[in-house]
């Protein structure tokens, strides 16, 4: 009997690996999807992503719908801008924080449209800013969190996705788009924002962790392949 329990204990263990090294399961499909994401592989994303979905489908993984964003990441990557926009609109109406649309507005040409929508973006930081009780604390909180996001500093596996790969080109596209429209004052409030982030936040007091490393070193390799 114990020999039994060893003996499948063993088999489970290798078709668990198995599994994960040929991604048949959900880790190692997503293992599959976030180094293609990494190494800029848009076709392999795609396959790797669908391939997440269809496991956390059929598993019926809590909020699998939500696997559908590395679907849409997946095909930005790619190129596939039209389809990714039409994955991310979907989610769209459940976190207004993210940065997804205007990224795709912006390498789909529609550069107005990007703005008006990054423009939304500070808006929307700045009313959950105003709710808070201790402003003073947590400003500097919410400036590097957004001076994260606009730059994609969150992570070396999304990186590639960035368009601005420096704040100072963001705030230059944002200033021009502002000029062109006129300098509309509805937008005033947002551009005083994203100014704020130039002027108040400086890069080297952001926090370090043991990936800024590897991320600045990925950014650095992007901006050599982009020249």
């Amino acid at each position: 009997m114990f020999l039994i329990v060893i003996v499948g204990i063993y088999i489970f263990i290798f078709k668990f690996r198995y599994d994960y090294e040929h991604g048949y399961n959900f880790k190692g499909a997503a293992h599959k999807y976030h180094a293609a994401m990494k190494e800029g592989d848009g076709n392999q994303a795609v396959i790797w992503a669908k391939k997440m979905y269809d496991i956390a489908h059929k598993e019926d993984y809590y909020e699998y719908e939500q696997n559908e964003k590395y679907i849409g990441y997946a095909y930005e990557l790619n190129g596939e801008y039209e389809k990714a926009l039409e994955v991310h609109q979907k989610f769209q109406s459940i976190s207004w924080d993210n940065l997804d649309i205007p990224r795709i507005y912006y390498k789909l040409g529609r550069k107005e449209d990007a703005f008006k929508e990054y423009c939304h973006y500070a808006k929307y930081e700045l009313l959950n800013f105003n709710d808070l009780k201790n402003k003073n604390a947590d400003k500097n909180l919410m400036l590097k969190y957004m001076y994260n996001q606009l730059i994609m500093n969150h992570g070396v596996d999304f990186m590639r996705l960035a368009i601005f790969l420096d704040y100072d080109d963001f705030l230059n596209f944002m200033k021009e788009e502002y000029a062109k429209l006129g300098s509309p004052p509805e937008y005033e409030e947002a551009m005083q924002l994203f100014r704020a982030i130039k002027n108040e936040i400086i890069e080297e007091n952001i926090p370090r962790s043991r990936a800024s490393d590897e991320l600045d070193a990925l950014r650095n390799k992007i901006r050599e392949e982009r020249k």
